[in-house]
């Protein structure tokens, strides 16, 4: 399902379809939806784990496929993707945790989802592959976050690297997460981002239950420790930095944190896109 809140009253908004039903896709695992991104005409574009992502209209509640990825459904998931973001251009760039070194680029309008960068640096364990994905202040560099690195001069550590988009091969590490806890096998960190006008990135540490927050040359600047697993977060007009968690094994809700950072997003880029699907 996919949920609109109003940020001032904290309720389901009105007057459109809420939630809306996205159905599943058959695959091997029964993931669900992750990352999200917006365009122009602001559509929705949420990434399906199962391989693929939905384009989905908040006003009509109309959901199409607009970019697959391979998969199967008799061996392990030949790609997960987790999140996304989109250049001035309408390209999007996705991450996969499926084990697989590489960063999926979709072309403007949809479609098949291309390797748009292999690179063993990107390596991670399935599942702790590539995390969260944002551009810098620039436009020209994505942030993309490894969960847990298996390569060899990183193993054991999460990563946040700086990928130029006219370059990708000339990839650098942004930041490095030094201590074990912050980079498990099971995943620590770091998963969402998010960057504000300060040029400040806000990153999810699953595994510590944190938001760490980076200064714009990589440095840490301060953290905050919260009760539950912290997965994806945003920021807000307000200065506020909303976080959403995995909640704990019981069946109760999972809650969403609201940390006042005093920082407003950095405008994503929404591209206006063609109409045309894959």
């Amino acid at each position: 399902y996919l949920f609109a809140y109003d940020l001032k009253t904290r309720a389901l908004k009105t007057g459109r379809p809420n939630p809306i039903a996205i159905p599943r896709r058959k695959g091997i695992t029964n993931m669900g939806l992750s990352g999200l991104a917006l365009d122009a005409k602001g559509l929705v574009y949420a990434v399906d784990m199962n391989g693929r992502v939905v384009r989905v209209n908040p006003l009509s509640g109309e959901v199409k496929d607009y970019s697959l990825f391979l998969t199967s459904d008799t061996a392990p998931q030949d790609s997960m993707p987790l999140d996304m973001a989109f250049d001035a251009q309408g390209y999007a760039y996705v991450t996969d945790i499926a084990g697989l070194p590489l960063l999926y680029r979709i072309p403007p309008g949809g479609g098949m989802g291309e390797n748009w960068f292999v690179d063993q640096r990107l390596i991670g364990p399935y599942s702790q592959g590539g995390g969260g994905i944002r551009l810098d202040p620039t436009g020209k560099f994505l942030y993309v976050g490894i969960n847990a690195s298996l390569h060899p001069d990183y193993e054991g550590h999460g990563l946040i690297f700086k990928i130029p988009l006219a370059d990708p091969a000339a990839m650098t590490v942004f930041s490095q997460f030094e201590s074990a806890v912050e980079a498990t096998p099971l995943g620590a960190g770091p998963l969402g981002i998010t960057v504000g006008k300060s040029g400040k990135l806000y990153v999810a540490l699953p595994g510590t239950n944190q938001v760490k927050v980076l200064k714009p040359d990589g440095t840490e600047e301060q953290r905050f420790t919260l009760q539950h697993s912290t997965q994806f977060v945003a920021l807000t007009d307000s200065g506020s930095l909303i976080v959403s968690t995995w909640g704990d094994v019981s069946a109760g809700p999972w809650p969403i944190y609201d940390i006042f950072v005093n920082d407003t997003p950095l405008p994503l880029a929404r591209p206006l896109l063609p109409d045309a699907a894959p």
